[in-house]
């Protein structure tokens, strides 16, 4: 980020880091003070300004939002801020992603220490059980077959490869249409319709939902008047907005 921004690590004052699992997987918090060491953040010999932002999954957001208060604040010129999950970390490495199996079963019991004990455990609210909910809640609304709901999904997961078709960085770099081939079929659709692509929880299916990885994003922020000393075509944020959604309408408080 820094080097796309044309900035040094000495220009920047602060930083926010979005992370939500680095205690369940890495088994650590301080995950903003890693990140300024790795990128030399100083500023008079010692570290800058900097915190981390959980939220789950919008933790990377709040970071951005935080990094945008700063500065309209007039607090700070140059922020650098964004996310980054590590969720296969082996303990007392030496370095910072060595890989090690977890099963499926502690998977679940990490993520789900995000979760309200009192109302989610009861009901099961695992990534796909609330997909497949939301779905049949969007379906019911707006008088949405199955068939249309299915065929939503799949739209959906045809873009993402595609999209990730041209990242060498992305965990699945292909084209849905290219693999179905290699496995006998004749188009992507006829792939995501075959036993291949079972049903996780209804109507989501198995290449409908999100695969677990590691990632990491960051952007620089500028105050306007000073976003020209260090790119020539400044992108402006013109407003940022954010509101909590709720799983349920009732809870037993």
């Amino acid at each position: 980020a820094m080097e796309d921004g044309n900035c040094r690590p000495q220009d920047i004052q602060a930083q926010y880091i979005g992370n939500t699992l680095c205690g369940q997987f890495t088994h650590r918090y301080h995950v903003d003070g890693a990140a300024q060491r790795w990128c030399g953040l100083k500023r008079n010999g010692l570290g800058v300004a900097g915190c981390r932002t959980e939220s789950a999954c919008s933790g990377g957001g709040h970071a951005l939002r935080e990094a945008i208060f700063a500065i309209a604040s007039g607090v700070y010129d140059v922020v650098i801020a964004g996310g980054t999950e590590i969720t296969s970390v082996e303990m007392n490495s030496r370095h910072p992603a060595s890989m090690d199996a977890i099963d499926v079963p502690e998977m679940l019991k990490r993520v789900m220490e995000g979760c309200d004990r009192a109302v989610h455990y009861n009901q099961e609210p695992w990534n796909t059980s609330l997909l497949g909910g939301w779905m049949v809640g969007y379906g019911h609304k707006y008088g949405l077959s199955e068939q249309d709901m299915v065929d939503a999904l799949d739209a959906r997961t045809i873009s993402r490869h595609h999209n990730a078709a041209y990242n060498p960085k992305a965990q699945m770099n292909f084209e849905i249409k290219d693999y179905a081939k290699k496995r006998g079929f004749n188009s992507a659709k006829d792939f995501l319709s075959s036993k291949i692509n079972p049903f996780l929880w209804w109507p989501v299916k198995a290449w409908h939902f999100e695969i677990v990885n590691d990632g990491a994003a960051a952007v620089i922020f500028c105050a306007a008047d000073r976003a020209h000393e260090f790119v020539e075509k400044p992108i402006y944020v013109l407003g940022t907005g954010c509101a909590h959604g709720q799983l349920y309408n009732k809870t037993p408080y």
